[in-house]
């Protein structure tokens, strides 16, 4: 039985719809704590190559980046400078599976420079556990002030026409079908079978004030995937960032879902200083938002022992309206009939 992988990343990271060029050669090695997994990242024509070797055989490669804000003079990219650092920590969640989770990494940041004027760009932040990889990149403020995200083409390169399992938006049916096969945007995360011991999970973690990201089969390679962005972006409401983009990497669906933890650390620590009223339970959700739904709902709970009534999207006014006070019942029109 093969237990090895090898995952390549190219990062093509762009700004403008010109291709970056580097003037460096410069090789960054970086291993994952138990070093099951290893990072060799080069320059390229246009950024960074990543290559992850998991054991050995090569499996995928990404290609992220052509990050297109607006329309800008471009001279390409060179590395600046790079980071490496360690963090070995335990947290508790408020609630969970678990008690106390392990955040165990190594990190490695890659500044990238404009070549003609040596100013800072962007950096690409490189995360590696031994539950897989994860990548973002932080936009320089003041070469990005008041700029806006167009797109982003970050693609994911198979080398075997695996199954994968599919859903179209969130909480809708989820099928299985090749890669190949694939004929409609999927939500993430994507879970992908490469051989009988052999899984991948694709998806984003700590999404705040960006657009959402799903994937699209590629109309050229049948067996490549790109990100497709659900909007454009402010890079300045998005803190100039972008949200994790992941790869986790096991050996059974089981093990995947054992590993979810690793989503955890990828997502901001709790901002509540009070955790003392929350409390875990079982849960409904309304989603007439009429009087007579809701008290339906409440003597279902009751009876059944259901700790809590979710009211659908839509009490506080129009979901789509930043305008809308959820301090407020204001109840949508659009979306209860009264």
């Amino acid at each position: 039985m093969n237990k090895n992988i090898r995952i390549v990343f190219s990062f093509a990271i762009l700004i403008t719809l010109t291709a970056c060029g580097t003037n460096e050669k410069k090789v960054i090695k970086i291993s994952s704590p138990s070093k099951t997994i290893d990072l060799v990242i080069t320059p390229a024509k246009e950024g960074l190559t990543i290559q992850l070797n998991y054991r050995g055989i090569p499996e995928l490669t990404a290609e992220t980046g052509n990050f297109i804000i607006e329309i800008e003079p471009g001279h390409g990219t060179h590395i600046l400078d790079v980071k490496r650092s360690t963090t070995d920590e335990s947290w508790n969640p408020v609630f969970g599976e678990r008690h106390t989770i392990r955040n165990h990494y190594n990190q490695i940041e890659i500044e990238l420079a404009d070549t003609l004027t040596d100013a800072k760009r962007k950096t690409v932040v490189c995360r590696l556990y031994d539950e897989g990889l994860a990548f973002k990149v932080l936009f320089n403020k003041e070469y990005n002030n008041n700029k806006t995200l167009t797109s982003e083409l970050t693609s994911f390169n198979f080398i075997n026409d695996g199954e994968a399992w599919i859903s179209n938006r969130a909480q809708s049916q989820i099928y299985k079908t090749n890669l190949s096969e694939i004929d409609e945007v999927s939500e993430r995360p994507l879970v992908i079978k490469q051989s009988d011991n052999l899984y991948l999970a694709l998806g984003e973690a700590a999404l705040v004030d960006y657009a959402r990201m799903k994937f699209r089969k590629d109309t050229v390679n049948p067996l490549s995937l790109y990100s497709e962005l659900s909007g454009t972006v402010n890079l300045k409401q998005a803190e100039f960032r972008t949200p994790w983009r992941y790869v986790m990497v096991a050996e059974s669906p089981a093990e995947l879902l054992e590993n979810n933890f690793f989503i955890e650390n990828l997502n901001e620590p709790n901002q509540i200083a009070d955790i003392s009223w929350i409390k875990p339970g079982k849960i409904i959700r309304e989603v007439t938002l009429t009087t007579q739904g809701g008290m339906a709902t409440i003597d279902f709970a009751a009876k059944h022992n259901l700790q809590y009534v979710e009211f659908d999207a839509g009490w506080y006014g129009s979901e789509s309206d930043e305008a809308s006070d959820a301090t407020t019942v204001t109840v949508d029109p659009n979306r209860s009939p009264g």
